[in-house]
């Protein structure tokens, strides 16, 4: 609520005395601790590793889908440790990450070769931290420019207002990320048990590959554990079509 009245704030301000629309959208860029922008920069980097390590560098654009971890330790240590690096902190997430289903970066690295490529090709060496640079320079000379509007129209006073308004702005709406990411880390906590009794399930006979686990509900999961036993018919069906029958109804 706050950083929202503090929004309207400053979009009236840039409305009324600047003539520019949605003005709080030139004081956003590049804010800090905002964990999406931070694992861009992040990836980013790893590229930048990559682009150095002509031998890593062949390997991606050869391995592309089929990258793996391991192989590319034996190539350059270097490219291994710094994706490594970037997995341990963002490995939890993924395209449709709120789906529990879906292939974490963790769990396949291969699922970055395309971005990763895309980046080397795209973009010189550090060009994205200097893009995050660029956009909070740019962020504070609009700042600098709506305070010196403030202080013409309304006075100091207001304007020093508005100054401790825009720094609370920007230290805390990157922090709007957080809450999702604590729970996209909940989310692979429950994944890893599932895949423990996937694991379990398949070796047992009761499932015929670990992501069938996937296709049960969960009175089912619980009958599959205790007794050993699955439908998989019903599995087959729900797989093909991709579309899980609704929720029966529990009493």
């Amino acid at each position: 609520m706050i950083a929202y009245s503090i929004q309207r704030r400053i979009n009236k301000y840039g409305l009324k005395l600047l003539g520019e629309d949605n003005y709080v959208n030139k004081l956003a860029k590049s804010v800090e601790d905002n964990i999406t922008s931070e694992m861009g920069l992040a990836l980013g980097d790893v590229a930048d590793v990559f682009r150095d390590a002509p031998s890593a560098l062949a390997y991606l654009e050869q391995a592309g889908e089929n990258l793996s971890l391991d192989e590319l330790r034996e190539i350059n240590g270097a490219a291994a440790a710094a994706l490594d690096k970037f997995l341990r902190v963002y490995g939890v997430r993924c395209a449709g990450e709120i789906d529990i289903t879906r292939t974490r970066f963790i769990e396949n690295p291969a699922i970055l070769s395309a971005t990763l490529s895309s980046n080397i090709k795209s973009c010189k060496k550090g060009q994205m931290r200097e893009e995050f640079a660029a956009g909070k320079h740019a962020a504070q000379k609009d700042t600098d420019r709506l305070l010196a509007a403030v202080q013409t129209r309304y006075g100091k006073r207001k304007a020093r207002k508005l100054a401790s308004d825009i720094k609370f702005y920007r230290d805390f709406v990157g922090l709007r990320e957080a809450p999702k990411f604590f729970w996209i880390h909940r989310l692979w906590s429950y994944k890893k048990v599932l895949i423990e009794i996937a694991d379990d399930l398949v070796r047992n006979g009761v499932i015929d590959t670990k992501d069938d686990i996937y296709y049960l509900y969960m009175d089912e999961l619980r009958v599959a554990i205790a007794t050993h036993k699955a439908d998989k018919q019903a599995i087959a069906g729900r797989r093909r079509s991709q579309i899980p029958p609704a929720e029966p109804h529990r009493r």
